[in-house]
């Protein structure tokens, strides 16, 4: 099973050793919590044909957003918080296994390098927009740290959907990044399992927050 999902990160890393190098400055940090047009405007500059929907936050000094895909489709929600000492910034996916979300989009792999360069931009600070992806393609050879985990070992009954959860972890100065990918089941015999599926990606640079990401 992690086979197959290191076969994936595989594949997208062709896409990531295509992509230009650094600039050597690191990139503006947006005002935060995020404002719809910022997502909007970079959505755009990633060729991601989305729309952007406000939600009642549940917290002061946060923004929700759904993104709908071009077909009007659910495929992500937002989550952005920030005040004097910390920004936070979580995209969370939609999943073909969950009931509620049979209508709903599930973001394709190939889209995965602008969504991620998306938040990399958003969250903002880092040298260039592609600089997690790359890491994260080579399976964190170079920073990160991966862990994989069953269905019995998952903290989060969100995850519980997924026979395996791989989580990608790795540090930028004071700014840590969360990847999560979710395998699958497969429910009948002699048959490929279904392909993995981009869980979330998130962002912070405090503490506080890491509530919200850990296993």
């Amino acid at each position: 099973m992690m086979k197959k999902i290191i076969s994936v990160l595989m594949l997208l890393a062709v896409s990531a050793g295509m992509l230009c190098g650094c600039s050597g400055e690191t990139m503006e940090v947006p005002e935060y919590p995020l404002d719809a047009a910022v997502i909007e405007e970079q959505l755009k500059a990633q060729k991601l044909e989305w729309t952007v929907e406000e939600e009642a936050a549940a917290e002061e000094h946060e923004t929700v957003y759904t993104l709908y895909d071009a077909e009007g489709k659910k495929i992500a929600v937002v989550d952005s918080k920030g005040d004097e000492d910390g920004r936070y910034l979580q995209f969370t996916f939609m999943s073909s296994l969950r009931e509620e979300e049979k209508d709903c989009a599930v973001i394709t792999s190939s889209d995965w390098v602008s969504i991620i360069a998306c938040g990399t931009v958003l969250f903002g600070g880092f040298e260039d927009q592609y600089q997690p992806y790359k890491e994260f393609t080579k399976v964190g050879r170079k920073t990160g740290k991966v862990k994989t985990f069953d269905r019995a070992d998952m903290a989060e009954e969100s995850d519980k959907i997924y026979e395996e959860i791989m989580k990608w972890t790795s540090k930028y100065d004071d700014t840590v990044c969360v990847f999560k990918l979710g395998q699958p089941e497969q429910t009948e015999p002699g048959l490929d399992r279904p392909d993995q599926e981009l869980v979330s990606i998130t962002f912070y640079n405090n503490d506080k927050y890491i509530e919200a990401t850990e296993e």
